[in-house]
């Protein structure tokens, strides 16, 4: 059965085994409620039955009609009953909505049995509840189009996109509310996550007049904050660093580390303004190695502010070996008296236990015999004796003597890299920790990197068991030089990899994304938002590429963002994969519009959602879809449905591309039972009525037929996605879904 139509942005993924009988109840008589039929049969909703669509029994009689409670309070529910639906509150005990200030009445208990009660599926409606009592409204089927959903894990809500909401119902548009314990925005009278970014597109400001104060929209939350990136800070009084003090907050720098990353020109500190200042010029009028004024670690040589207590030459030479009774002691490149060799070449080395950023060069050597404390101590030491123009091809090299954070050897976050400059390790795994509420990487560069490999160890760069916000935020600056290849990145509160508006990223073998989010805060491993673009290419023979275990998507591409990705696929494996992520492999959800750039996914093995699909595009998106393998989904391979947004809706599929007639898809969509099929449909459309034709021509599907080489039949269901079908439709928004299809050339379907 099909129960009230709802305003809400949701959709609902049911539970397994879930098996429900009811009582009478009394049905409601204010708009908020909804009444239930009582004693009713068995329910077929049950995640273990067959695909087979096993009826409930006879709804009972509702009650009759009571008069609805005070002010805002929902009626009494009976019996928990019905099925998890986004158009209902049945979820919750049969209970009424709270309604516009309205009570709902005493609502009766959801009768058993249902139409449809195949495997659960996040694209389909489950086993419904019995007939509406007196009193009770009909409803619509879950929707998948939009974000709540059932956690069969824990019972918790998860959003498809950045935050979860509840479809909170509220008056007034723009004005503060709750979705789902993160700060939404009212939007067409139903609480739905802000989009991200300034106006006229983005929410920055409305999230500012809602909440009061110092507001940005971050991942679809209103987010205290006035900043995303240093660049944010120009102007602002605060100071010009963002993330310096607290998170998306600008702040003030207490070290010339921190404002090498706004570039060449303002490299200085000036400690007692807390402000970024230029080189030239910062220490007039003071004698050479003199300390300067406005910072007292840095020295004076040329009227140029430098970190360091000598000016290199003949004159610093001298001074140094009086400061150190040392003949050999000289004034380094780096501003330090040492008795260390030059670094060689262009790499400098960090030795985290036994380096020194005070007399080390970065050689890791004194008269030619290797000395630790003659590696820099820190990262950020490391870049600022390098400067604001190093050379191409400037490598920073960490050994593996002990892990780099602030307690351990007083690391600066977040470490942001100079154009440039690749970040590698040596003698092992070294692990990378920021503190709490931080980022740990910035790429704002062309050709910033980190490459674990390069200097023959591997990087871990780890959120501290979910305390660290970010491992790597991309931003504006960078280019398609600024790349990852050989880092893990794990355990991050949010996103493992962000990259943000203007923010350019390659991303190259031997990547592992990992353990983003929690299952109350679920984040995606790789977010794509605002107009950035990730390119990932990790040719055959190269080590895999992995967006594996995070608690919302693998790869999560949203606003006008992109991805172009290039794998190499070989049967169960591939060298790009999204592996047992919770709601979705990848999710491409761009906002409609015009000219939106183009999304390419080649060659990716998209396995094991724990909850959802493998692929989830949403209506109006450019994106295109080919060799890819998408099975053992816990719903549907690829869900297509309608991007929702408030009252918003767009079911164009016109820039959906999973295979044309010159161009087959080539995807691997659907399996026969044993062999890792996905639970729900290989390919699920669920679009508002009359959106059209999908076009997935030339994909193989259960039972080895292969539609790019051969004629075959397709199982399918006009109605719901269940039952490791090869194709399904859902009705999106209550409606049906008459004129709407899937061509999936050279087969046919019925």
């Amino acid at each position: 059965m099909r129960r009230s139509a709802s305003n809400r942005r949701s959709s609902v993924f049911t539970l397994a085994a879930l098996t429900i009988t009811a009582t009478a109840g009394c049905g409601g008589n204010d708009i908020g409620s909804i009444g239930f039929g009582g004693n009713a049969g068995a329910s077929a909703l049950d995640a273990a039955a067959d695909s087979s669509d096993a009826k409930g029994g006879a709804s009972g009689a509702g009650g009759a009609a009571n008069a609805g409670g005070a002010g805002r309070d929902a009626g009494l529910g009976g019996t928990t009953g019905g099925a998890n639906d986004a158009g209902s509150d049945s979820n919750r005990g049969g209970a009424s909505d709270a309604d516009a200030g309205n009570a709902g009445g005493a609502g009766g208990a959801s009768g058993g049995g249902g139409a449809e009660g195949g495997v659960a599926d996040v694209t389909s409606e489950g086993g419904a509840g019995g007939s509406a009592g007196a009193g009770g409204t009909s409803g619509a089927p879950g929707d998948a189009s939009r974000d709540v959903s059932i956690d069969a894990v824990d019972g918790t809500t998860v959003d498809v996109r950045s935050d979860s909401s509840d479809g909170g119902i509220c008056p007034i548009d723009n004005a503060a509310c709750s979705n789902g314990g993160s700060n939404g925005l009212c939007k067409a009278h139903i609480c739905v996550p802000c989009v991200d970014g300034a106006a006229p597109g983005g929410d920055d400001t409305r999230c500012a007049t809602a909440y009061g104060g110092d507001y940005l929209c971050l991942g679809g939350a209103c987010t205290p904050g006035d900043c995303r990136s240093n660049g944010d800070c120009t102007l602002s009084t605060s100071g010009p660093l963002c993330h310096i003090v607290q998170p998306n907050f600008c702040g003030k720098c207490d070290a010339d580390a921190q404002c090498l990353a706004l570039g060449p020109t303002a490299p200085v500190c000036n400690t007692i303004t807390g402000q970024c200042v230029g080189s030239n010029g910062s220490c007039l009028a003071q004698l050479d190695n003199t300390q300067c004024t406005i910072n007292g670690a840095d020295v004076c040589c040329s009227s140029v502010c430098s970190l360091g207590d000598c000016c290199p030459g003949s004159v610093g030479d001298q001074l140094c070996k009086m400061r150190l009774a040392n003949n050999s002691a000289v004034c380094s490149a780096g501003h330090q008296c040492t008795t260390c060799d030059t670094a060689a070449g262009l790499t400098f080395l960090v030795d985290p236990i036994g380096g020194s950023d005070g007399a080390g060069t970065g050689s890791g050597t004194s008269g030619g015999q290797p000395n630790a404390g003659c590696a820099f101590k820190t990262i950020s030491r490391a870049l600022q004796a390098i400067g604001a123009n190093p050379a191409v091809g400037t490598v920073i090299q960490v050994k593996n003597t002990g892990p780099v954070s602030v307690g351990s050897n007083g690391e600066t976050f977040p470490l942001n890299l100079t154009a440039n400059v690749t970040v590698t390790a040596s003698g092992g795994t070294v692990t990378i920790t920021p503190p709490a509420n931080q980022v740990g990487f910035i790429l704002g560069s062309g050709g910033a990197g980190i490459n674990g490999a390069l200097g023959g160890g591997s990087i871990l760069i780890d959120g501290g068991g979910h305390t660290a916000y970010d491992g790597v935020g991309v931003t504006t600056g960078s280019t398609a030089a600024t790349s990852l290849q050989n880092v893990t990145i794990q355990n991050f509160l949010r996103e493992g990899i962000r990259v943000a508006n203007g923010g350019v990223l390659t991303i190259k073998q031997g990547v592992t994304v990992t353990q983003s989010g929690t299952t109350s805060g679920r984040r995606s491993g790789l977010l794509v938002t605002g107009t950035g673009h990730v390119s990932i290419n990790v040719a055959a023979g190269q080590a895999t590429t992995a967006f594996n275990g995070n608690t919302m998507h693998g790869i999560q591409v949203e606003g006008t963002g992109s991805v172009s990705i290039l794998g190499a696929l070989a049967g169960p494996t591939s060298t790009i994969e999204c592996r047992g992520n919770a709601v979705a492999g990848l999710a491409i959800a761009q906002t409609p519009g015009t000219n939106l750039p183009a999304n390419s996914i080649d060659g990716v093995l998209s396995f094991g959602a724990t909850i959802g699909n493998g692929l989830r595009i949403e209506g109006g998106s450019n994106v295109k879809i080919r060799n890819s393998s998408i099975l053992g989904n816990n719903a549907s391979g690829i869900a297509v449905v309608t991007w929702v947004s408030g009252a918003s809706r767009n079911n164009v599929l016109a820039g959906i591309d999973l295979g044309k007639p010159s161009d087959p898809g080539n995807n691997v969509l659907q399996t026969s039972g044993g062999q890792d099929p996905n639970q729900g449909a290989g390919i699920c459309l669920q679009m508002d009525e009359n959106s059209g034709t999908l076009s997935a021509q030339g994909n193989a599907f259960s039972g080895g037929k292969n539609c790019a080489a051969t004629a075959a039949s397709l199982t399918f269901n006009s109605g719901n996605c269940n039952g490791n079908r090869d194709l399904g439709l859902i009705p999106s928004g209550g409606g049906s879904t008459n004129g709407n299809d899937i061509d999936v050339s050279l087969c046919t379907h019925p």
